[in-house]
């Protein structure tokens, strides 16, 4: 596994390969479930759909390959599609930012060959991943005694490994441009999301159809393998096919050609940047002038701000978006409410007779696992700045090395805090849009997810002093993914009471119905203080890497 780059690279992706092939696999089982118990909500459950056609194109809903291909089709490839970006963005980057490609283009292997390797092994690996959600759909299909086709489930996965390859040498054709993976990373996360609005939004606004046409995910979402009557596009794959392609043959000449942690961007471009102090002494009186560079507190926010925002911007996007509709669509959620037993028992304690309970559903089931992976994005920050020996000199520098930590720490604090409140202004916005005269426990329900994001950013730091970084973030996203299925499927699968003792969900609650829950809130709080403490005491004897 280890003679060639396409063989080291692919073995690099075993974890990811598993972990994100399993849990879409599991996404798209659920998908097959949820449409088994909704089956009787017919005409309703159809009348819903047109709801939310911002989605994805609700056709044939009312059989289970369209219900399927409607719920889940364009939410794996933005899921995927994450993944994706990350990979692009840190395929060549990564290894330049600790010195890793200079001893590997040291070799006889040519910068061609290394990067068309490299790019083999990622497509490689979103087949596998493609493969597995293959198997997913066989197993649904299968679970709700429909006709198993294999084909199409074989096709369900190539068209999504097709789709978040186009996002992946996206990534990579950014990350010649720019000097940091995580601009480049950040750069194509915002045209991925732009992409998933416009495609959205020429189903959704009249006249803005040709919208589409611009987006990958239109693409994608034209071949439906599910659906007998549409199948797959050859048309639209080829698209996908020629997008993807087209963004690795630009990117192989850029690379080849650049400085190892340079760009490729011409040098009038570059001028202004290069013409800067350029001694050693006016580069530190400038740092000590510049507020932002004086502490690593300060050095963390203004580096961590881009991919903030857009952060902040998709959340009460999303929130704002949910809340005006909740009127339209309260009738055809109550009906299909009243017709699924099962439905009826996931969602049992959801109050469906007041504006409170609607909004729990439309926004607030999903909302905190957003906020708790934001969080886990922001302080997965640390240990990716640890392993590439950004804060050595940090380190070196005559200041405790828990201060670092803990200044590190309140920097991702400060970001946590700002994703509730945003959630809640725009919940409160699109609630006046709509109409809504109680919005129950509005702030307790926004306010409460902050404890959540606080012990997930905990264990990310305490888990850095132990094992390495791609090892925190699967550990994490595991535990963040149990926690989250064991609260929703608990009284479908009557999970025990000591299991949803471990769920930060459960102890989240429905404050917006029920009220805050001072004390769970106050326990996972304590959790996530003990976490931190024992992550500081650690870092100040462990070593740098």
């Amino acid at each position: 596994m280890l003679r060639t780059v396409w063989s080291k690279t692919l073995r690099d992706y075993r974890i990811a390969m598993l972990g994100w092939g399993g849990g879409l696999a599991l996404l798209i089982l659920i998908g097959f479930l949820v449409h088994a118990s909704t089956v009787k909500a017919g005409a309703s459950l159809i009348q819903l759909t047109q709801q939310f056609k911002f989605f994805g194109e609700p056709v044939s809903v009312d059989t289970v390959g369209g219900f399927v291909t409607w719920r889940m089709g364009n939410f794996l490839l933005v899921l995927l599609g994450i993944w994706a970006v990350l990979v692009g963005a840190r395929m060549v980057r990564g290894e330049e930012d600790i010195a890793a490609l200079d001893l590997l283009l040291a070799v006889p292997v040519s910068r061609t060959r290394l990067l068309l390797e490299k790019i083999a092994a990622m497509a490689s690996a979103l087949l596998v991943i493609g493969a597995l959600v293959a198997l997913g759909t066989i197993a649904g299909e299968a679970s709700v005694k429909a006709p198993v086709d294999a084909t199409g489930a074989a096709l369900v996965g190539l068209n999504l490994a097709l789709g978040a390859f186009v996002f992946g040498m996206l990534a990579l054709f950014l990350s010649q441009l720019v000097a940091r993976r995580g601009t480049a990373a950040g750069g194509a996360g915002a045209l991925l999301a732009l992409s998933y609005v416009l495609d959205g939004s020429g189903r959704t606004i009249s006249g803005a159809a040709g919208l589409q046409r611009v987006s990958p995910f239109f693409y994608y979402g034209l071949s439906k393998p599910l659906i007998p009557r549409y199948g797959v596009n050859p048309g639209a794959s080829a698209v996908l096919v020629g997008l993807g392609a087209a963004l690795a043959l630009l990117s192989i000449p850029l690379f080849a050609r650049r400085d190892i942690g340079g760009t490729a961007l011409p040098a009038w471009l570059r001028l202004p940047r290069a013409t800067r102090a350029t001694s050693a002494p006016r580069t530190l009186e400038r740092a000590k002038r510049e507020a932002s560079l004086r502490t690593v507190f300060q050095r963390a926010l203004r580096a961590q701000a881009p991919a903030v925002i857009w952060w902040l911007v998709g959340l009460g996007a999303y929130a704002a978006w949910g809340a005006s509709i909740v009127r339209a669509s309260e009738d055809a959620l109550r009906q299909v409410y009243a017709t699924t037993p099962t439905l009826s028992q996931l969602l049992r304690g959801t109050d469906l007779g007041s504006d409170a309970g609607f909004l729990s559903l439309v926004i607030f089931l999903l909302m905190p696992a957003v906020v708790a992976a934001f969080a886990l994005t922001q302080a997965a920050t640390w240990p990716a700045d640890l392993e590439s020996g950004r804060l050595e000199l940090v380190l070196a520098a005559p200041q405790p090395r828990r201060r670092v930590l803990l200044e590190r720490f309140a920097a991702v604090l400060v970001f946590a805090a700002l994703a509730p409140v945003v959630v809640g202004l725009s919940v409160l916005g699109g609630a006046r849009v709509a109409g809504l005269q109680h919005t129950g426990d509005l702030w307790a329900a926004t306010l409460g997810m902050f404890p959540l994001e606080f012990v997930v950013a905990a264990a990310v730091f305490a888990l850095t002093t132990w094992v390495r970084t791609s090892a925190v973030l699967g550990i994490v996203g595991a535990a963040l993914g149990f926690s989250f299925f064991a609260e929703f499927f608990s009284s479908l699968l009557h999970v025990p009471d000591w299991v949803l003792s471990f769920s930060i969900f459960h102890a989240y609650g429905t404050p917006i119905t029920n009220g805050p829950r001072w004390g769970a809130w106050l326990a996972v709080t304590a959790v996530a203080a003990l976490l931190l403490g024992v992550g500081a005491l650690r870092f100040g004897q462990r070593d740098v890497r």
